[in-house]
């Protein structure tokens, strides 16, 4: 069976896992009052992060815009 992907290899924007895989840390948001509706729009722990990785990546796909990277990194 071939191994999951994360989101980041998926759409290259390099912030969430896929669910059902476990996430070292959570999501810092960067969106600047930007949201996506049923996503909150602040920090998120790993396990929010898992739960909404799917929106976030479609969203990101979609627009083009980056709402949330990983916690702990710059940029």
């Amino acid at each position: 069976m071939a191994e999951k992907k994360t989101i980041a290899e998926e759409t290259g924007f390099g912030v969430a896992t896929l669910p059902g895989t476990k996430t070292a840390s959570g999501l810092r948001y960067v969106g600047d009052g930007e949201y996506i509706f049923g996503v909150p729009a602040r920090d998120l722990s790993a396990e929010e992060a898992e739960v909404h990785a799917v929106q976030i990546a479609a969203t990101h796909a979609a627009t083009g815009r980056i709402l949330y990277q990983a916690a702990g990194k710059e940029g």
